[in-house]
């Protein structure tokens, strides 16, 4: 069983026509990944060139929250 938590809208760089954009939806599922992996999340990104996705543990996403709360501090990951 799984649970849909959210949808989130923005772009995605077409590979098709370079500089032009086509809108994607990032979906966030949630899932059991069996006894050894338990509670899973799934990042579905759905665009008009097709869809792909990433499976993450808890540990992982615990990791990509972090990553995700530092990526605009200019101190940790400084602009070129």
């Amino acid at each position: 069983m799984s649970t849909h938590i959210k949808e989130i809208v923005g772009i995605k760089e077409s590979h098709i026509l370079p500089g032009s954009y086509t809108s994607s939806t990032l979906s966030l599922t949630r899932f059991w990944g069996g006894t050894k992996k338990g509670r899973m999340l799934q990042l579905t990104i759905n665009n008009d060139e097709g869809h792909s996705y990433i499976q993450l543990t808890k540990k992982q996403v615990d990791k990509l929250a972090v990553i995700l709360s530092e990526a605009f501090d200019d101190n940790i990951y400084p602009s070129e």
